[in-house]
């Protein structure tokens, strides 16, 4: 599980939801915190070492996906892209446990 796929699944709720692609600004917040969070998620693992800094990242990242409000008419989709979105975040977040643990290679950035 790569960085990179968290980049993916936030371009895609951006896409998939007409809302967040830009054309509203509280929802062009949420797509730039999101963005931020991934960003520093990855300079951290640049520096290396500091596992136990990305892990708080990904839960930060996490609840600041859970604060999306789901008040468009594809709430439900909206509410499914959220959940898919976690589910990667926590997944990435069980890879770098893994190599903080020293069971995996560190080629999660």
């Amino acid at each position: 599980m790569h960085i990179q796929s968290l980049k993916d699944q936030v371009r895609e709720l951006a896409e998939r939801h007409p809302r967040y692609d830009g054309k509203e600004k509280t929802d062009v917040i949420h797509i730039q915190e999101l963005d931020k969070y991934l960003n520093q998620i990855q300079e951290t693992i640049k520096i290396g070492d500091r596992y136990d800094i990305v892990v708080d990242q990904i839960v930060d990242f996490v609840n600041e996906v859970k604060s999306i409000e789901e008040q468009n008419e594809n709430r439900l989709l909206l509410k499914e892209g959220k959940s898919l979105l976690i589910d990667v975040a926590k997944q990435f977040q069980e890879t770098i446990i893994n190599i903080q643990n020293g069971n995996l290679p560190t080629a999660a950035a």
